[in-house]
């Protein structure tokens, strides 16, 4: 009876894994009483595959997991990168430096600079605006949490190789939930609203959200010391 049970089991698991060289090669030298060994293999394969699936399963948890921490990442890098912007039309001595990014026309040329790749920004205060507000927090942060290396890297590539004259401050545009484009040019036309430089939820929360400007328009300084833009059709000189 026990060798009858054993021969079923020997034809079920050499029909199910026959693929298995090493099964058919001890099968034949052996016989029926190799089955003893299949069933030792078949466990074995049975055992790793119950590892994959937990292996699996615990990795698509702890990515579940990073994926939520690298969104807490952003929240707060945006949060600070939200009141260092408000805080630069507060503050005098922030002012100075920025105000330069409010003393250009945006007409909406595709513009780019190879020096925005080295950290450069058209002039000296421009650039210490910009390490100040950006660069140098964004690369704080990643030392102090390398895991939210992939911020930098978006960072790296939205607002430093694009932002000059393709994302930010192109009239041409306009992304929901993202500040660039016309709603960002919205904020150079009224210094109080539209502070977000990447997403628009901090304004929506903290009630400096205002719409983008017109399609088909954008920000015009006719005066020197003028830092509020007007808003003027792109047909217009």
């Amino acid at each position: 009876r026990e060798s009858s049970s054993l021969l079923k089991l020997y034809v079920f698991y050499i029909t199910r894994y026959r693929s298995h060289i090493l099964v058919r090669v001890v099968a034949y030298l052996v016989g029926v009483e190799s089955s003893k060994i299949i069933v030792s293999l078949v466990a074995d394969q049975r055992c790793s595959s119950a590892f994959v699936r937990k292996t699996s399963q615990s990795t698509a948890i702890t990515m579940y997991l990073y994926m939520l921490r690298l969104l807490g990442y952003y929240l707060l890098w945006t949060l600070y990168i939200y009141w260092w912007h408000r805080a630069t039309h507060k503050f005098p001595i922030l002012w100075y430096f920025h105000k330069r990014h409010h003393m250009v026309s945006y007409k909406g040329e595709w513009e780019f600079s190879l020096w925005n790749l080295v950290f450069w920004f058209n002039d000296w205060q421009s650039t210490v605006d910009q390490w100040i507000m950006e660069i140098i927090p964004t690369t704080v942060m990643i030392i102090i949490v390398p895991e939210a290396w992939p911020i930098g890297v978006f960072y790296y590539i939205d607002g430093v190789v694009l932002s000059e004259g393709i994302t930010d401050h192109n009239p041409r545009i306009c992304v929901p939930i993202m500040a660039m484009g016309r709603y960002h040019l919205r904020h150079h036309a009224n210094l109080k609203v539209n502070y977000d430089m990447f997403t628009r939820l901090w304004d929506w929360v903290f009630g400096t959200m205002a719409d983008p400007i017109p399609k088909g328009h954008f920000i015009k300084i006719s005066t020197k010391g003028q830092y509020a833009g007007t808003i003027v059709p792109i047909t217009d000189d």
